[in-house]
């Protein structure tokens, strides 16, 4: 029997010598006094014999070689005495109080057989390893929210499928539950997938998994170098199939058959890079026999109905939403302004930017600048410099559409300011922006930016979404909020889902695609001359490849028209967009960099007609709805906005320009040079 209230910490140790101290330090720092502490080292070839003495674990197994993480927890498991297990690897840490807060959790409901802190890697605990486990639609496991910035992953608690045995807590009542003769874990897996599989049986024997983000563990990963290794490649190949021969029935796998059997294709082709891999399929046969035994031990015990099993499951490919907005009443912003900076290898730019921002007349704001995981450590430059400004580490290059977002959730302000890291703003560019926003109480509004040896214009966009210069003149309109000097109201934010930008864009047009979203929600953006910033265009793009930049350019401004136009505007521009494709493929005939663009670019909307349809069926019901019109009405049709988009081509005014106006005053399509009296 296990003693109630006790927590049995289980480390093994193979190859991670190095972190085990630190390790164990964690676990003996905690202030939880039921504690037992067992140590497995699975014949690690650098242990040393001086860690018992500091340490002093209750239980000490030396097994004479390495028997596999499996085997080596399941041997722990058995000696300990605990009503919890705590399973911690040896390249892992907790901080004080994490025991007695897990063992609260428990208290919280009886069918809790799992408690899955949230892990962040050890050095850089900014960004999430894992926030739990999920399992896709067609049957492969993930690690959710991996790689993520943790303002970007789950803040609340929930459910989940379960939790990396990398740090994760079992109720022993449930372990015992899943218990095949002596193993709780299958030593047939050896390592990998082993706590997934733990996960679905768990779940078959009706306990649940739930995740509390206040709980933080640090991970390196990989700490004992074998991740990658052939052997455990092989190893980790046999052991999902031997998982899906134990879990799934027809009518658990029928309903799926499609997602599974596109995986498999893609699998199959993957394999094929890698051949060794089909070397598997001989384990996979040797360990079969005793998995079918398992597999009836398995069902006969099985309380989840193939309906409830399947509700678990998550899709691979969604629909980008906006994940978790930020929770803030218009009464309750401390700031009055949150400027958002991204920093991609632009050091010098970023420094620049944020010195001319120390010098705003405007004193009621913070400075949140994200760093997209620039080379040579120029965040953490950047939160040295300059300690009035919260610098976030992205960890990865996000783009500028997932580095505004991650500022944005950051942000506390009424106001969110997005500003270009090579952007020099002039000493009264907040004032002006917030001025002006506080008079006209519109959604969004622009700045200018001004570049050397140009005059500063007001652009806009063609019906084909290609900038056009100084379509407005010296009028003070714009159609969207250029994301390089651009205020946002933070309540229309919200109300549009919490994110200004779709992660998808990652550069150009994003900013575009939220002008469509604020103009269909019936709300207004508005043009700020007075709010100037010196701009060094293109500082940060010239760190990317040609056709990534290509790439972005004009898969972007095809899926805003695509997405956001009604049906009957796409009917009366088709002839420009033939003719505008027909142009890209020649020029891609001409250039390596724009054939790998367009070839990405028809890959791109030939695989995502369906997610697009589901798209424009959101913003239909987006232009009914309206929620930043002051007084909804009749639905927001295209002719509202249409007259702040230019029917030119390329803005040159040549033979393409005049041709492409003229077929628009014929098919009466109201654009800015063509306005609804003169058709």
């Amino acid at each position: 029997m296990y003693e109630e209230g006790l927590v049995s910490v289980i480390v093994v140790n193979y190859k991670t010598d190095r972190y085990l101290d630190e390790c164990l330090r964690s676990v003996r720092q905690q202030d939880y006094g039921k504690l037992e502490l067992t140590l497995v080292n699975n014949a690690s070839p650098d242990f040393a014999s001086e860690v018992l003495d500091r340490h002093k674990p209750d239980v000490f197994i030396n097994n004479p070689r390495n028997a596999g993480f499996a085997r080596a927890n399941n041997q722990a498991i058995l000696k300990a005495r605990g009503e919890y297990v705590l399973l911690l690897n040896a390249d892992a840490k907790i901080p004080p109080g994490f025991v007695s807060t897990v063992v609260a959790e428990f208290a919280r409901d009886a069918s809790i057989g799992t408690v899955v802190p949230r892990i962040v890697r050890w050095d850089n605990p900014d960004i999430i390893e894992s926030t739990g486990h999920l399992l896709r639609t067609d049957f492969t496991a993930a690690h959710r929210d991996r790689g993520l910035h943790v303002m970007e992953a789950a803040q609340e608690a929930g459910y989940v499928l379960g939790g990396t045995a990398a740090c994760v807590v079992y109720r022993r009542e449930m372990l015992e539950a899943v218990r095949y003769k002596d193993g709780y874990f299958d030593e047939s897996f050896f390592a990998y997938f082993e706590d997934v599989d733990l996960d679905v049986r768990a779940q078959f024997a009706g306990y649940k998994a739930w995740h509390q983000p206040v709980l933080v563990a640090e991970h390196v990963g990989g700490g004992s170098g074998q991740r990658h290794s052939m052997r455990l490649q092989l190893v980790a190949e046999k052991n999902r199939y031997l998982a899906l021969a134990k879990w799934l029935t027809v009518r658990d796998w029928l309903p799926n058959l499609p997602a599974m059997m596109a995986y498999e294709a893609y699998h199959f082709l993957r394999t094929l890079v890698r051949p060794y891999l089909f070397l598997a399929l001989f384990s996979y046969l040797y360990f079969l026999p005793s998995t079918l035994r398992k597999r009836m031990h398995l069902q006969r015990r099985r309380t989840l109905k193939p309906a409830q099993f399947r509700s678990t499951l998550t899709p691979r490919f969604g629909a980008a939403k906006a994940r978790y907005p930020r929770s803030a009443k218009s009464s309750e912003y401390p700031v009055a302004v949150s400027v958002i900076v991204v920093n991609y290898n632009g050091l010098e730019h970023t420094r620049r930017c944020l010195d001319a921002l120390s010098r705003q007349t405007f004193t009621d704001f913070e400075t949140i600048v994200v760093d997209n995981g620039s080379d040579n450590r120029e965040g953490e430059i950047l939160k040295r410099e300059y300690p009035q400004a919260r610098v976030l580490l992205a960890g990865r290059n996000t783009g500028f559409a997932g580095g505004v977002n991650l500022g944005y959730a950051a942000a506390r302000g009424k106001y969110a300011v997005l500003l270009n890291n090579d952007a020099e703003p002039e000493s009264e560019f907040l004032a002006e922006l917030v001025g002006a926003m506080e008079r006209t109480g519109a959604d969004a509004g622009c700045g200018t930016l001004i570049e050397e040896g140009r005059e500063p214009g007001n652009d806009s966009l063609s019906v084909l979404g290609r900038n056009i210069p100084n379509v407005f003149g010296e009028e003070a309109l714009t159609f969207y909020p250029s994301g390089g000097a651009a205020i946002l109201r933070s309540t229309s934010i919200e109300a549009l889902g919490g994110q200004p930008f779709d992660p998808r864009y990652f550069i150009y047009h994003e900013d575009v695609s939220l002008g469509f979203r604020i103009r269909l929600a019936g709300g207004n953006v508005i043009k700020i001359p007075a709010a100037r910033a010196q701009h060094f265009g293109g500082a940060t793009t010239r760190n990317l490849p040609r056709a990534t930049v290509r790439y972005y350019q004009t898969r972007n401004r095809i899926l805003n028209r695509m997405i956001y136009l009604e049906g009957a505007t796409l009917a009366r521009i088709w002839p420009l967009c033939f003719i505008e494709s027909i142009a890209r493929c020649l020029r891609a005939l001409l250039s390596w960099d724009e054939f790998q663009a367009t070839l990405r670019v028809e890959g791109f909307f030939l695989s995502n007609q369906l997610h697009i349809a589901c798209e424009r069926r959101q913003m239909g019901r987006l232009r009914h709805t309206q929620p930043l019109a002051k007084q909804a009405g009749k639905a927001v049709r295209d002719a509202a906005f249409l007259q702040l988009l230019s029917g030119r081509i390329d803005g040159r005014n040549g033979i393409v320009d005049k041709l492409a106006l003229a077929w628009l005053r014929l098919v009466r399509l109201p654009v800015r040079e063509n306005p609804p009296g003169s058709l």
